[in-house]
């Protein structure tokens, strides 16, 4: 999406993260591609499920504590995001604040496997999203062997392509996961209006 925005408009697109209680956690710069935390208004953790810091490199949760807040300030907040703190020390534009490396997502996008694995859930996307026959879905990993495929169809899928889909999580969630597929009339979305293409009911 970035590169076709910068095609179309002939100019740069900037990443800025943050969520609806606290906007503006961090922004990507003209150097680099990964995210300045904006330390000036906000105390950024990326923590494990220790509530250690996190390895550079490796995925751990976020949690924000407010500096400017003073209405109703929040001290470790977890909000439910996903994201891998960077292996650089510093970025080449000088700025010296702490880089995220990415944001993977929410933690009910990650999948998890018996072996204590996270899976992105982009992985899961991939195996669908160009499928002509798929006009809208929604993958649900309802244990750690057992992923679902719920899907409003705009044509019968061949057997093939639905081994080939369940051939893929299983190369990631292992061979003995349950890959089914359950064509719907409509996928509904969350209370909040959104519209989740993967779901981990795994806590």
């Amino acid at each position: 999406m970035r590169n076709l925005i910068e095609e179309v408009f002939k100019t740069r697109v900037f990443n800025r993260y943050g969520s609806r209680e606290v906007p503006a956690l961090a922004c990507s710069c003209r150097e680099n591609n990964e995210l300045h935390e904006n330390i000036f208004t906000r105390y950024i953790e990326i923590l494990d499920k220790n509530l250690k810091p996190c390895r550079p490199g490796h995925i751990g949760e976020v949690y924000v504590t407010t500096l400017n807040n003073y209405s109703m300030p929040l001290i470790r907040y977890k909000i439910l995001d996903m994201a891998v703190p960077s292996k650089k020390k510093q970025c080449s534009c000088g700025r010296g604040m702490p880089l995220i490396e990415k944001v993977v997502g929410r933690t009910v996008n990650l999948f998890k496997t018996k072996k204590g694995e996270l899976i992105d859930g982009l992985y899961f996307n991939t195996t669908i999203w160009k499928r002509k026959w798929a006009h809208s879905y929604q993958i649900i990993q309802e244990d750690y062997d057992s992923v679902l495929y719920k899907v409003k169809i705009n044509e019968k899928p061949g057997e093939s392509e639905l081994k080939e889909i369940e051939s893929s999580v299983k190369r990631v969630m292992g061979k003995d996961c349950s890959v089914k597929f359950e064509f719907v009339d409509k996928i509904e979305p969350t209370k909040s209006g959104k519209h989740l293409y993967t779901i981990s009911k795994i806590k």
